[in-house]
């Protein structure tokens, strides 16, 4: 009897020990999946202008007019948002971008928010979804039912 207890005690601090490592290696992978983004924008938001600032005749500012793509992923670019709302919250994945000739866009970014009538500007990373061929596109970033027109030119 004693013996059947101890190895049945000895199973189960087993189990325990290999789920508490395996829930650990969870957290750390989510967590470190997480931080990536916030990461990834400072690190490549250092050199990237600012837009001017948003208003209320010019609600959505980009940083840039044509963006340059080489790489197709991580392209910085800042976006000036204006609120015209009471309360405007961005979700992260709130932007769309639309590219003439097939070429696809996404865009990644934190969420943020602002109260009526102020601007922030939003750090974005931009990928190229598909392999468009060399030349330029003509682009239009919407976000939150504001819309800006940039170039996306494939080099």
């Amino acid at each position: 009897m004693k013996r059947g207890s101890l190895s049945l005690s000895t199973n189960a601090i087993v189990v325990m020990i290999l789920a508490i490592a395996i829930l650990g290696l969870a957290l750390g992978f989510a967590n470190g999946m997480f931080k990536t983004l916030e990461d990834k924008l400072k690190e490549n938001m250092g050199n990237e202008p600012t837009p001017e600032t948003a208003t209320s005749s010019n609600p959505l500012t980009l940083s840039r007019p044509t963006i340059t793509a080489r790489d197709f992923n991580d392209i910085p670019l800042k976006i000036g948002f204006f609120c015209d709302g009471e309360t405007c919250s961005i979700a992260a994945d709130a932007a769309t971008i639309e590219c003439s000739g097939g070429a696809t866009m996404s865009a990644s970014h934190l969420g943020d928010s602002t109260t009526l009538g102020e601007s922030l500007v939003i750090e974005s990373l931009l990928d190229v979804t598909n392999n468009p061929a060399k030349g330029k596109y003509n682009c239009r970033l919407t976000l939150s039912d504001k819309k800006a027109d940039f170039y996306l030119e494939i080099s």
